[in-house]
């Protein structure tokens, strides 16, 4: 189960190094302007990112007794929400996320990815689910929205291949 969420974690990472790459391309104007999904293009960024942020500190907390997981994700008492963060700004902050999630990751084991994480979400029934579903719900999550930017960037006639298979995070 570990090297599944691995991959997805590591693909998760190559898709959002891949698309700001993409979204250096437009001009502050092209992503500021109003668009159907959270005002603009730079808005669903800072959307996923800010899920991120959420997803991890979800974990975090589940993972309360884990040394190792507090030192990995300790980061998120520095953070700061990516409300009005800029594209260039948006870049060390999606990297710490996404680096993290890889490490954490790599130090769990599958009895920790069954822990219990508390979610709201649900009315209180449940009031917790497993680890590996909300790393289930977070991969949704930027797929998700990812998708939602792409077809931004087809309307605008930006290249763009969110539809192919992504193999560069099993390469390097």
């Amino acid at each position: 189960m570990k090297e599944v969420f691995l991959g997805f974690a590591r693909h998760n990472g190559e898709a959002n190094r891949s698309l700001v790459r993409i979204l250096e391309t437009l001009s502050e104007e092209e992503l500021g302007r109003p668009r159907g999904y959270y005002d603009s293009l730079l808005g669903s960024l800072r959307h996923i990112l800010g899920g991120e942020y959420a997803f991890l500190s979800l974990f975090r907390k589940a993972l309360v007794q884990n040394g190792d997981a507090q030192r990995i994700l300790s980061f998120l008492d520095d953070v700061r929400q990516p409300k009005g963060l800029t594209l260039s700004e948006l870049k060390e902050p999606f990297a710490r996320a996404d680096d993290a999630l890889i490490v954490l990751l790599e130090e769990l084991n599958d009895e920790d990815l069954r822990t219990p994480v508390k979610v709201e979400w649900y009315g209180g029934n449940p009031d917790a689910v497993p680890l590996f579903f909300m790393l289930q719900q977070l991969t949704s999550h930027g797929i998700h929205h990812r998708g939602q930017i792409s077809q931004v960037l087809d309307d605008l006639k930006v290249e763009n291949d969110y539809s192919a298979l992504n193999v560069a995070f099993l390469i390097g």
